[in-house]
């Protein structure tokens, strides 16, 4: 039987795929909301922010140098993490 000690992030944020109920309680109702680990959501929360400063870049009319490349380097590092799927988008193209 597993102890609450070696459950990982991955089961603690989605507990919907822990399948053996019986063996381990999971200490809430079923219809509470889930609370994720801090290293969760100081992640999510990166993200967020990163989505922001893309918006914000994208936006600009004219941009410098220094603001393209920060464009890209933010492009690439959400499309590292998933949240832009189009490659050439992520590249600059």
């Amino acid at each position: 039987m597993l102890s609450e000690e070696g459950l990982d992030c991955e089961l603690l944020c989605r507990p919907e795929s822990y399948s053996n109920g019986s063996e381990l309680p999971l200490g809430f109702y079923v219809d509470a909301d889930c609370v994720k680990c801090v290293e969760c959501r100081k992640a999510e929360q990166q993200v967020k922010l990163l989505m922001l400063e893309y918006e914000a870049l994208l936006k600009l009319d004219k941009r410098d140098g220094q603001e393209s490349a920060r464009l890209k380097e933010v492009a690439e590092e959400l499309f590292r993490v998933g949240y832009i799927k189009n490659p050439d988008k992520a590249r600059g193209k």
